[in-house]
């Protein structure tokens, strides 16, 4: 089995959704960054390791592997998601209390 299959199988269990939307019930103030996350994470499933993915599928471990992975980016201030998304969503904020808007 190649990635296509694998990230085929994924997308048609929906996993990927349901982990994210697992992930988001306890931040949901990260719900309006739900379709970036989502993004985020299939980026992060096409570039991942082929034997790493193969040996997380075929051990049924791709729930685990998903949510580790969210879990990582969401709870994480120092991840890439936080970086990009919600440090530029909080100075945003910041700048438009400062403003009065």
């Amino acid at each position: 089995m190649d990635r296509d299959e694998i990230i085929k199988s994924i997308d048609e269990s929906g996993l990927l959704i349901t982990c994210v939307d697992y992930q988001l019930k306890k931040q949901p103030q990260h719900y309006g960054n739900r379709d970036d996350i989502i993004q985020d994470a299939w980026l992060w499933l096409l570039t991942y390791d082929l034997d790493k993915l193969w040996d997380a599928y075929t051990n049924k471990h791709l729930n685990a592997m998903i949510t580790r992975y969210l879990q990582n980016q969401i709870f994480s201030k120092t991840s890439d998601y936080w970086r990009r998304y919600i440090r530029f969503d909080t100075i945003t904020e910041g700048m438009e209390n400062a403003k009065g808007l």
